[in-house]
């Protein structure tokens, strides 16, 4: 069906977590599932980063997710690597 991984990161003062990897079987997408996922996560945590390939990029902004290049550049050394992708973070404002 489908499934989500994250790691916590406390980087100085700020706890985040990154999501590295959410995944729906194909026959299982758009049935909600990936929302749901996402929704836990985002009930446990108030901070959470990701980089999303580009054809999720709507699905994590409808979640609220947006683009910040600001706190990227601050918090980058931190994060799992992704090429090809966009990263975009949720509850930092």
């Amino acid at each position: 069906m489908g499934g989500i991984t994250y790691k916590k990161i406390l980087y100085g003062e700020l706890f985040f977590v990154q999501i590295l990897l959410l995944t729906v079987d194909e026959k299982e997408r758009n049935n909600g599932y990936g929302t749901n996922l996402m929704r836990y996560v985002m009930s446990s945590y108030n901070k959470i980063a990701v980089y999303s390939d580009y054809g999720a990029i709507s699905f994590y902004q409808k979640l609220g997710f947006k683009a910040n290049i600001l706190l990227f550049n601050e918090i980058k050394d931190v994060l799992s690597t992704e090429i090809n992708c966009i990263f975009l973070c949720y509850g930092f404002d």
